[in-house]
């Protein structure tokens, strides 16, 4: 299952179609959890009922509890205004960040970077782009020990 979703993650990296990054993203989700409840593994995650949530700043997908999302866009939201703050109004002048928000850690887990081969140990990750943002995130926010 990694080689398929370093094949995944390489399209990403090699993206020269003109389709930005966020919309391979989740394209490569959609096609990483249909081909994992293919193989008879629970992955419900791909039969719920994904949503777009607006904020001011920030555009989140998710099938997660909706109470849940709402207090992650109200977190992140609280987060750019303490940040432009301390850093300028410049700092955080940007389109809106795309964020990815998986219901719990272990959807999120194959979209890591890789660290000695393994998932980083992350409960989320930014990806700078030049004309969009993107954060992954997982809704529980808990990370397994490994």
């Amino acid at each position: 299952m990694r080689e398929m979703d370093r094949e995944i993650l390489s399209l990403f990296a090699r993206n020269g179609s003109g389709i930005s990054f966020p919309i391979w993203f989740l394209l490569g989700a959609v096609i990483w959890f249909i081909a994992f409840s293919a193989r008879g593994g629970t992955a419900p995650v791909v039969q719920q009922h994904w949503f777009e949530a607006r904020t001011a700043h920030f555009n989140i997908y998710s099938c997660g509890p909706t109470q849940e999302v709402a207090r992650v866009g109200g977190r992140l939201e609280q987060f750019r205004d303490a940040y432009s703050m301390l850093a300028g109004v410049e700092a955080v002048a940007s389109p809106p960040i795309v964020v990815i928000a998986f219901p719990t850690h272990e959807a999120l887990e194959p979209f890591l970077p890789l660290y000695q081969g393994k998932p980083a140990n992350l409960a989320a990750f930014f990806h700078r782009s030049s004309d969009e943002n993107l954060i992954a995130l997982s809704l529980t926010g808990r990370v397994g020990h490994r």
